[in-house]
């Protein structure tokens, strides 16, 4: 906790944000993500069958 306090003494509001981290970047865009959460919010569905959908329809393997 006192690395929060900390970061919100030195930079208020944004220092409460995640920094960006290392790893590997995002496999999906930004809009295919948001497409994926639609589908999947709308219908009850697995992740096999919205990698289908996503194949069929937006043409990503």
């Amino acid at each position: 906790m006192a690395c929060h306090r900390d970061a919100w003494l030195v930079r208020g509001f944004a220092g409460l944000r995640d920094l960006p981290r290392s790893g590997a970047p995002r496999k999906r865009s930004e809009t295919r993500r948001q497409v994926l959460c639609a589908w999947a919010q709308n219908e009850a569905c697995t992740a096999p069958q919205l990698r289908s959908r996503l194949s069929e329809e937006q043409g990503v393997l």
